[in-house]
Formats: C-alpha cells, structure tokens, sequence
C-alpha cells in the first residue's frame, strides 16, 4: 500500500468514527513518520517525523485513535497523545492557558505521569472518550492503566 509518496509506505492503520491515522515508513532508512487526517470538514493534518529531536521519539511502533484524539508509542514504550481533551482522554490533566482550560491540543505531548514512574507502554486501547494501556516497570511487572471519561463504567472501578 502507498500512501500517494513513493518513498513511504503504510506501516499501520488506525481509524475511529472522526478520522484515520497512519504510520508510515520510509523505504530507504529506519525512520518513520504518521500523520492524522480528521473529516467531517476539519482540514487538519499534523505530521512529526520520527528524527525530530523535540520530540525524542526514535521511532514509532504503535499509533491509535480514538474520537478526536490520538496516541503514539515509541520504540521505548514512551506516549505521546494529541487532539480533543475534554474528557481527559489525553492523559495530561488539564492544561491551561491564560487559565482557560484547553481542550484542543494540536502537537503530540509526552504522557509525563509514565515517564516519571519509568512506565514503559506495551499496548494501548482508545475508546471514543477513554483508553487504556498495558504498561511495564523496570522490574518487568505488568499493570493496566485507565483514564479518560469514567461515566458508565469505562474506566473500571476505583479502589
């Protein structure tokens, strides 16, 4: 499959009720690159390719959508989300700017509640409002994460 570049090629395909997203890969080196592409009249394509220092992803193995939002691991199990956060579904509390809080965030942000804790991600879920995701420690234990919109029960109960 090409994706309309003859360099790149689909790596992985994810897609939700709002939009597509895909990894790509280049043909001539190891970097790779996705991209987002949301319908329903927004035009928005955000692209970050995988050598970008700013970001210190190396490469990325895993991309997700869930409804507005999207989520990439990389080869390091580091997250890094972006898209509507209204529900949290981003992972990174409410941010804030000119103390509005924002629901839009349009660049990938790194999940710095994993990072902190040295919490490598192995596998991620999005749902329309929440995800979850698979994570190791350092010691090699498995636990599951869940975060996001919790009304009916997505999210599990709280212990």
């Amino acid at each position: 499959l090409t994706l309309g570049v003859q360099t790149k090629l689909a790596a992985a395909i994810a897609t939700s009720k709002t939009h597509t997203a895909t990894l790509q890969t280049s043909r001539s080196s190891k970097a790779n690159s996705y991209s987002a592409k949301w319908s329903r009249g927004q035009s928005r394509t955000k692209y970050l390719w995988c050598r970008n220092s700013t970001h210190n992803i190396n490469r990325v193995e895993k991309i997700r959508a869930g409804n507005n939002f999207c989520a990439i691991v990389g080869d390091r199990g580091e997250l890094f989300m972006w898209g509507t956060n209204r529900q949290g579904q981003l992972g990174c509390g409410q941010l804030k700017n000119n103390h509005e809080i924002v629901e839009l965030i349009l660049v990938p942000i790194e999940n710095q509640y994993f990072k902190s804790k040295q919490l490598k991600v192995i596998d991620l879920s999005l749902g329309s409002t929440h995800c979850l995701a698979l994570v190791e420690d350092n010691k090699g234990k498995h636990s599951m994460y869940a975060w996001g919109s919790a009304e009916d029960g997505e999210c599990g109960k709280v212990k």
